[in-house]
């Protein structure tokens, strides 16, 4: 795993060349595990506002919809600094992947241009919630706060229609991913051999 990470780094920029599936998969959970852990570290001052007046609020014994606004207090502001941490370390993934993904795709014998189906709804998608950021808190705030089960789930549901179509380029980089390898050489070089 050690030998694919610090291959795949010293090749950032390099999109020529094949990578062995071992190679690209141990990469792409390193990765994985990456934005994991930066994505926690963005949104815990998030979640630590919201639990720390939900107890407060619960402590002295308010009724569950000024414990809801509790809560929402702040929310807002949280949201928005997420999602532009979250949208910058997106766009750093976009650049720690695309290479990587350009050598798999070769390995394979499909063209880099292919990348483009991986990225496109991945950048749509965080594009889409950092421009739309004010709806999104809005639709949480009345998720959050709605007595009306229906409408409540009716919220949430727009909610998820922002992210949906960006695991489409997940489930592109998959397939790709998995394809199995040219045997021998191809047009983009001789056959990698795999890493652990």
């Amino acid at each position: 795993m050690i030998q694919s990470i610090r291959y795949n780094l010293a090749n950032l920029g390099n999109f020529n060349g094949r990578d062995a599936r071992s190679t690209f998969w141990w990469y792409m959970l390193f990765l994985v595990l990456i934005q994991f852990v930066l994505g926690l570290v963005i949104s815990i001052p998030m979640y630590a506002q919201m639990f720390t007046s939900a107890f407060e609020a619960a402590r002295s014994g308010v009724d569950p919809q000024d414990l809801n606004a509790a809560m929402l207090s702040g929310l807002g502001d949280h949201m928005r600094n997420a999602a532009y941490y979250g949208a910058a370390l997106s766009l750093v993934s976009v650049g720690l992947f695309s290479a990587s993904f350009v050598r798999r795709l070769h390995d394979s014998g499909k063209p880099g241009w292919w990348l483009v189906l991986a990225l496109a709804p991945f950048v749509y998608t965080t594009v889409m919630n950092v421009i739309n950021i004010d709806q999104v808190i809005a639709m949480t705030e009345s998720a959050m706060t709605q007595t009306d089960p229906e409408k409540a789930l009716g919220d949430q549901s727009r909610l998820y229609m922002y992210s949906i179509i960006g695991w489409a380029g997940y489930l592109v980089t998959i397939i790709f991913g998995v394809l199995e390898s040219d045997d021998g050489p191809n047009a983009y070089g001789e056959q990698p051999a795999p890493m652990g």
